[in-house]
């Protein structure tokens, strides 16, 4: 079906902006992904992420990432090393917010993923692994089914390895909902 416009011409509807795309970005492409230090990526997380926006201090010798767009940043990202137990420190790493702007076009999260994977693996040699956890009551894991990873575990709903204490007070730093572990290999 064509586009008309009121007086019957053929109107065009390009896919994408050309050069700049105009005020917001029209294609994950645009996005120019760097680090960030942690303030900027803490102020934006707060903002923007579906479930877990207050952090916790659990930054020690990590990376954090924006993804920006004509000088706004529309994303962010902090890892770390794992804070479970039962992984390796020295050579997994793992992805601990990842927080996007609602207005950002489809495919943003997995554009992004792809960006910093390649990063790390530039910064940081020696590690084998990556890792990260979807919280199944508000994500499918499609980022990380996109972006090449592999599901690895899934927990059970109000597994208590997953509540993080404070002088026996339930942090409000997770939640109870079922996790599902996804690892990608480098």
């Amino acid at each position: 079906m064509e586009n008309l416009s009121g007086d019957g011409v053929k109107v065009t509807c390009d896919s994408f902006q050309s050069q700049e795309g105009g005020a917001i970005p029209t294609s994950p492409l645009q996005f120019i992904i760097s680090l960030t230090d942690y303030r900027t990526f803490k102020k934006y997380n707060e903002l923007w992420h579906s479930r877990l926006p207050k952090i916790g201090g659990f930054y020690v010798r990590g990376l954090f990432f924006k993804a920006e767009f004509n000088g706004q940043i529309y994303a962010v990202a902090g890892w770390s090393e794992p804070i479970a137990r039962m992984l390796s420190k020295k050579n997994y790493f793992e992805l601990r917010r990842f927080a996007i702007s609602p207005g950002c076009p489809k495919n943003t999260a997995t554009r992004i993923m792809c960006i910093m994977t390649k990063i790390i693996r530039k910064l940081k040699p020696e590690l084998v692994k990556l890792i990260s956890y979807q919280d199944t009551d508000v994500h499918s894991g499609t980022i990380y089914k996109a972006s090449g990873w592999k599901a690895a575990h899934k927990s059970k709903p109000n597994d208590m390895n997953w509540v993080v204490t404070h002088k026996r007070k339930i942090s409000n730093y997770q939640t109870f909902a079922s996790k599902i572990r996804w690892e990608l290999d480098l």
